[in-house]
């Protein structure tokens, strides 16, 4: 996921890091443009746990905490 989002320059949007010349409009635009890729590639039964994330960085933290730790049950998850 991260590599696509690298790939379309998305990448400083999901971490949260606005740069100081962006404007805020702009910096929006990205914002949904990065949130629908991340959800575009969740399957449905992730994409339920998160869907009322408004913006892409709220939403990369809840994946993270959901499926970043080393549980056996993420792991399958992940399988």
């Amino acid at each position: 996921m991260m590599a696509i989002l690298v790939q379309t320059g998305l990448k400083k949007v999901v971490t949260g890091k606005k740069p100081k010349n962006l404007s805020q409009t702009k910096w929006e635009e990205l914002n949904e443009k990065a949130l629908s890729v991340v959800q575009l590639c969740l399957t449905n039964t992730v994409l339920q746990e998160v869907l009322m994330k408004k913006t892409s960085s709220a939403l990369w933290k809840r994946l993270e905490t959901l499926y970043a730790t080393k549980s056996l049950a993420n792991r399958l998850v992940l399988k």
